[in-house]
């Protein structure tokens, strides 16, 4: 119920961090961080310090409440996963959140400010959101969606990497822009 401010060093082990319900988390400063074990976000997690967050073996970010990224940050890498089943606003209008792990999307991704990549691969059938102006990007790796929306006056991205649409549509609504830069878009499913 309380707050957790991570400034620096590294969360290891075989336990599991978690932010309650009614709990706030806030990464804050330039320091690095390491994460090594599971890190479960049941309420909110405002990411507002630059400081790189890695990921060693056994690393994984589950957010079933809210996590905010406030400024521009490399978020993970291919050691460890973050699975959304809440939601992950970005509202830095000066960048985003960099998802450098595997990304599973069951939730809402929210883009209000500035832009959200990901180059570490998205699977899933959760929402996106993204406002006029702003942008959600797929930078490299592969990619497997299907069923998802994709909504909102901004623009899914392609650059780079592959995009599978497998099993249920995805749907894109009308005032959205879906951008392909370079990269594939193939399988079974539409768009």
């Amino acid at each position: 119920n309380g707050t957790i401010n991570w400034v620096s060093g590294t969360q290891g082990g075989t336990g599991t961090t978690t932010i309650s319900s009614t709990g706030t988390g806030i990464f804050t400063t330039q320091n690095g961080k390491t994460l090594s074990r599971i890190f479960v976000i049941d309420g909110l997690l405002e990411v507002q310090g630059s400081g790189a967050v890695s990921f060693s073996t056994g690393a994984q970010v589950v957010n079933n409440g809210t996590l905010d990224f406030q400024i521009n940050i490399n978020f993970g890498n291919s050691n460890g996963t973050i699975v959304n089943n809440g939601t992950i606003i970005n509202s830095s209008a000066g960048g985003g959140g960099i998802l450098n792990a595997p990304f599973t999307n069951n939730g809402t991704v929210n883009i209000q400010s500035g832009e959200l990549s990901s180059s570490g691969g998205i699977t899933g059938s959760g929402s996106f959101v993204i406002a006029e102006g702003r942008k959600f990007k797929i930078t490299s790796g592969t990619s497997t969606i299907g069923g998802n929306s994709i909504s909102g006056s901004g623009t899914f991205e392609i650059q780079s990497a592959t995009l599978n649409i497998t099993g249920n549509a995805v749907t894109i609504s009308s005032g959205t822009t879906l951008l392909q830069t370079s990269g594939t878009i193939d399988g079974d499913g539409s768009l």
